[in-house]
């Protein structure tokens, strides 16, 4: 067991009612959950990334310190945690096992292979979901490799203390992700060209096909990245931004995000949706920071609650929210490998979208003692302005104008946030004097 500080850049730190920062690390994972009992994050660290690789790291979020690293083998890679907050599976891309970390004992307390096919290869774990009612059975997203063929799938099997149903879902094109319906099915997509959704049933002897549903969702900007999705009120959310409900026969209800994200999770204390996504123009090049956006929705309505602009390396890869206002992630640059770990914290919790500093909008005098000019690019039409202090309190509000008369303000500091007509929210801070 080892413990190491976790070097920790920061990005931005802006005041309302609370500080609102983005802090990111070079630790490399491939996967994070948040133990609500501990209010700590827990990771798969791999091999590249030095000496405390192939273990299970332990990181505070609040104090931003990765606690312990505790070896747990080889490339460790997916990661299911049980409702309960009891256990956490562990699957790898080197070993044809899943071992599960009880959180009590803080040790592994079981490892099982996953069987192998009838020509004999292996199976890996490529997804892992928890039974809903029992912590003690899991689905598992099977893959195996081989030199001709390269990595398949090998459908989906239910393991109950490491022992698998005699029933499994075979079939070489998956599905690559699942969830859980309920305690009694599961919901599979298959990421690839076929674009199938499908429901499988789940009861003693294992598992089965009830139907599949193909084109859905259907987008074709689906395409440009893998696809994934989370299952909550009866609703799929798909990181295109489609929203399938199956409480009947499945059908699409509704588009949440305009972007294709490359990760979603769901924010339980505030009962939101959280995308992430990365703008694409610099994510391929090395050593340039990308914005990532981060946006949470309403899931019924599926209306923008707010949004969150930072920078980070490459490709957003996992997201996971971390507690009331938190947000922890992972981001991938691809043509090098490098990856780093993020944290933000204090998300803003309020019915509109929070962007930071856009270098594009020019507020001038700062300071200003009476008039302040605002000066947008020709694409952005101002909806509203508020004007707020340090409490984030509002104290003035000016609709379609570009000039705000702020003489009547006491001296100190303020922040300017900026509507646009697209729903879209900008900060910058002032001075009066």
């Amino acid at each position: 067991m080892r413990k190491y500080i976790i070097h920790i850049t920061l990005l931005f730190a802006c005041t309302l009612s609370a500080q609102i920062t983005s802090l990111r690390s070079s630790l490399k994972t491939n996967d994070v959950v948040f133990d609500i009992n501990t209010d700590k994050l827990y990771v798969t660290i791999p091999s590249s990334n030095g000496d405390n690789g192939n273990s299970l790291g332990i990181i505070n979020p609040f104090s931003n310190t990765l606690e312990n690293t505790i070896f747990i083998g080889d490339e460790p890679t997916v990661m299911a945690l049980s409702l309960d907050n009891q256990y956490i599976y562990i699957g790898f891309d080197d070993s044809p096992v899943v071992k599960r970390f009880n959180l009590s004992t803080q040790l592994v307390d079981m490892e099982f292979e996953l069987g192998s096919n009838q020509n004999g290869d292996v199976y890996f774990a490529h997804d892992i979901e928890v039974l809903p009612d029992n912590p003690n059975s899991i689905a598992i997203v099977r893959k195996t490799y081989s030199e001709i063929s390269g990595r398949s799938f090998a459908g989906v099997g239910i393991y109950d203390d490491g022992i698998m149903r005699p029933t499994e879902y075979y079939t070489f094109i998956g599905p690559t992700n699942i969830e859980f319906k309920n305690s009694t099915q599961l919901i599979g997509y298959v990421d690839n060209t076929d674009i199938t959704t499908s429901i499988l049933n789940i009861d003693s002897s294992g598992v089965t096909l009830h139907s599949e549903y193909s084109q859905m969702p259907n987008s074709a900007e689906m395409f440009a990245t893998p696809m994934d999705f989370i299952f909550r009120n009866n609703k799929a959310y798909f990181t295109n931004g489609r929203v399938v409900d199956f409480s009947s026969t499945p059908y699409i209800s509704g588009i949440l995000n305009s972007q294709t994200s490359s990760a979603l999770a769901y924010d339980e204390v505030n009962n939101l949706l959280c995308y992430a996504y990365t703008s694409s123009a610099t994510t391929w090049l090395d050593g340039i920071l990308s914005n990532v956006y981060l946006k949470r929705f309403n899931p019924t309505t599926y209306e923008l609650y707010d949004s969150v602009q930072v920078q980070a390396y490459g490709f957003v890869d996992k997201l996971v929210t971390c507690g009331d206002g938190c947000i922890a992630f992972s981001t991938d640059l691809l043509l090098n490998g490098y990856k780093s770990f993020n944290i933000l914290r204090n998300v803003p919790l309020n019915t509109d979208s929070i962007h930071i500093s856009n270098p594009s909008i020019l507020i001038h005098p700062n300071p200003a003692s009476n008039l302040l000019y605002i000066d947008v690019p020709d694409d952005i039409v101002i909806r509203n302005i508020d004007i707020l202090n340090v409490d984030g309190k509002i104290m003035q509000t000016t609709y379609n104008k570009n000039v705000l008369n702020i003489e009547h303000l006491p001296q100190g500091f303020y922040l300017i946030k900026i509507a646009d007509l697209n729903g879209n929210f900008y900060t910058e801070k002032i001075i009066k004097r």
